[in-house]
């Protein structure tokens, strides 16, 4: 019993101290750079993205992002039943909610989620001249990451995730991403 009494006010004070080690500025840009996977109902094929995004602290764990994803690369190229290459590339405008927990004074965890109005391209690139469909929506992201602060740099942290985002046409596509973030 007497330990159980000791853990409980070690707890409380750990949790009394996690907003000293949230969040410190409401505002924060940050870019990621990774690879994509993208996947039809038949394969999954790769592609280079970029994300760039703002996020702004409603408080030190709770805040709401917002960004633009594109593959910046020629895209994946799909093949069809009659061998005919199609390359496709998707860009999406989000709007979500990130949510962080601090695990030290260094190092945070964080997910968010939310929508975005997302563009899929799909060029059939074995025929001349190519020809081109978009197909666009609405759809749903989620992703989960990891950031840390280098010593001495009060403003950056570097950061990994992997985000999924649902696409138009039977695609979606995860990513996995490195990037940094700032902080005013």
């Amino acid at each position: 019993m007497k330990y159980l009494g000791q853990t409980c006010v070690g707890l409380i004070f750990l949790f009394l101290a996690l907003p000293t080690l949230a969040a410190e500025s409401r505002h924060q840009f940050y870019a990621d750079s990774g690879f994509n996977y993208i996947d039809n109902s038949n394969s999954t094929e790769s592609a280079w993205t970029t994300t760039l995004g703002y996020s702004y602290f409603l408080s030190p764990f709770v805040g709401v992002d917002f960004g633009y994803t594109d593959t910046m690369s020629d895209g994946a190229t799909f093949y069809d039943k009659n061998g005919d290459s199609q390359q496709v590339k998707y860009r999406s405008f989000f709007a979500g909610a990130t949510i962080e927990q601090p695990i030290n004074s260094f190092t945070s965890v964080y997910a968010r989620g939310g929508v975005g109005q997302t563009n899929v391209e799909e060029t059939n690139t074995s025929v001349v001249p190519e020809t081109s469909q978009d197909h666009s929506g609405i759809n749903p992201y989620i992703g989960i990451g990891a950031k840390i602060q280098p010593m001495y740099v009060e403003k950056l942290e570097l950061s990994v995730e992997l985000k999924y985002q649902d696409l138009q046409n039977e695609y979606s596509a995860t990513s996995f991403t490195l990037g940094a973030k700032f902080s005013l």
